[in-house]
Order: C-alpha cells, then structure tokens, then sequence
C-alpha cells in the first residue's frame, strides 16, 4: 500500500491502468470518495458509479448494505463499463457491495480525510467504536455500518493506494 497526496500522481496512475478496468474508490462517511471519483471520471476519461444514488427505503435501521438496489446498481456497472473502458465506483461498504454484486475491482483507492493539523479523526473514531466508547454519530446509521465494516475489513490498510485528502479550514 502507498500513500499519494497529490491529484495529478493518483489520476495518473489510474489513467495508465490495464483496460478494461474498474476502480473502487472507497473510504469513511464525507471523507470526499464521490468528489474523488467524478474527478478521476472526468480527467482520465472514465464512468462513474456512486452507490449511493442507489440507496432505497427509509428504514435507516437496517445496515446500509442492506439497503441499496442491487440490481439498479449492477445494471448501472453493466451500462457504465459498456461505455468506456475504465469505471470508476464509490461507496461507503464497498467490498460488501461489490461481493453482493459479484464484481471485481482492479485497483482501490482509500480516501483518508485529514486534518489541516494532520490527524485521521475518523481513525480516532474508529478506535472509539471500536473500543464501544460513547461517540453518538458511532451509533446512527449509515455510521454504524460504515465503522462496523472499517472494524472488520479494514480497507485503509488493503487498498493499493491512500490518498490523503486534506481538509480546508
């Protein structure tokens, strides 16, 4: 895994991937991965998928996993991939969804949102869940789900590549 801070690298790097390709990009709640991804679309050309267009029902108390299309997503993939030669996907989840959808990513980028001081905070509150302290957006949905899954898969320590994405004040 390497870390990549600037823009111009990362677009590059997936710019260059082996066609066909698709590229999951995925990190915590806000941490910029829909921003992230239309960039790349526009810039390498690619398509882009955001699952959480695909969101359905009300029930926020179910897992978000459990509350996505899979079907519209999975013919929204087909048609995007169908029209160019790299797909560029984000989401909250993603390894979860992309297994429910039977699809393989080439390349994952992890988003890591950081501090202008250069903390991870959403580390911090990982290790909060983690230790079941008191945090309330650790508890609501989509949140819970979202640490539950960083808890169990821990895509910031399997993607190929963390970029860091710094916030301004």
């Amino acid at each position: 895994m390497e870390t990549i801070t600037d823009y111009s690298e990362l677009r590059d790097r997936v710019r260059y991937l082996t066609r066909p390709a698709i590229v999951a990009v995925e990190g915590f709640v806000g941490s910029g991965k829909s921003h992230l991804a239309s960039a790349l679309a526009r810039d390498v050309p690619a398509s882009v998928v955001h699952i959480d267009e695909y969101v359905i029902g009300e029930n926020e108390s179910l897992p978000y996993p459990d509350r996505l299309d899979y079907n519209r997503i999975l013919a929204a993939v087909e048609s995007a991939h169908s029209a160019s030669r790299v797909l560029v996907i984000d989401g909250i989840c993603l390894r979860e969804s992309l297994r429910r959808l039977r699809v393989s990513a080439n390349y994952f980028v992890y988003v890591k949102r950081i501090a202008q001081n250069g903390l991870w905070h959403d580390g911090f509150h990982l290790e909060d869940f983690e230790t079941k302290s008191v945090i309330k957006e650790n508890r609501e949905e989509p949140h819970v789900s979202d640490f539950s899954y960083h808890s169990a898969v821990r895509p910031h320590e399997m993607a190929d590549v963390v970029f860091h994405r710094v916030e301004a004040d």
